[in-house]
């Protein structure tokens, strides 16, 4: 088992890749306008680490099932390879703008993944990206979240079952320097568990 974060620190060439994966998981440049006015658009659900803004938050359930809540609505139809919530945006007095966003697979494509893994294999993922603009009116900074569980066998997605152990744990944290006070980050902690 492998543990500690490795580091990479991108050149300016993979800011189009970064933009891209950005785009994917519910931000990116396009995302940088100005946020909606008002303290707060969206309800962050509960448990949600305010100092995890810009890294993996833990808090962030498996596959998109909140505790009490279930899925929250998503702003794209049910057949998107990719659910996304309505953001959360808050303000603060230094004048930036926070968005979080919690994308998730649907559970049709969720299962039909799932079906394909062994009975005795699992694999968890969970990710974060963090793109901070700087602005004339301010600091954006836009960071979706998310974690994915899939476990072979038709058992629980939820949680991962008793006997099944970790044989691999390799985060990788990725950043991207962007002019002025910018910057891009993607961080990615990838599990695989085997039964027994």
């Amino acid at each position: 088992m492998r543990r500690g974060i490795r580091r990479l620190v991108l050149g300016a060439g993979a800011v189009a890749a970064g933009s891209f994966a950005a785009a994917l998981l519910g931000g990116g440049p396009a995302s940088a306008a100005p946020a909606p006015s008002g303290p707060v658009v969206g309800t962050a659900p509960p448990g949600l680490l305010a100092d995890a803004a810009h890294g993996i938050d833990p808090a962030v359930p498996r596959n998109g099932v909140w505790p009490r809540i279930g899925y929250l609505p998503s702003l794209v139809p049910p057949d998107s390879p990719l659910q996304i919530p309505t953001p959360v945006v808050t303000h603060d007095r230094a004048g930036t703008t926070d968005v979080r966003v919690f994308p998730y697979l649907p559970p049709w494509l969720h299962n039909g993944i799932v079906s394909r893994f062994p009975p005795d294999t699992a694999f968890e993922i969970a990710g974060a990206i963090h793109l901070a603009v700087p602005g004339t009116s301010g600091r954006v900074e836009i960071n979706p979240n998310g974690h994915c569980l899939f476990v072979g066998g038709g058992r629980s997605q939820q949680y991962l079952p008793r006997g099944f152990r970790r044989t691999v744990e390799s985060p990788v944290r990725a950043e991207v320097p962007l002019p002025g006070d910018g910057g891009f980050t993607v961080t990615i902690d990838p599990r695989v568990f085997r039964r027994g």
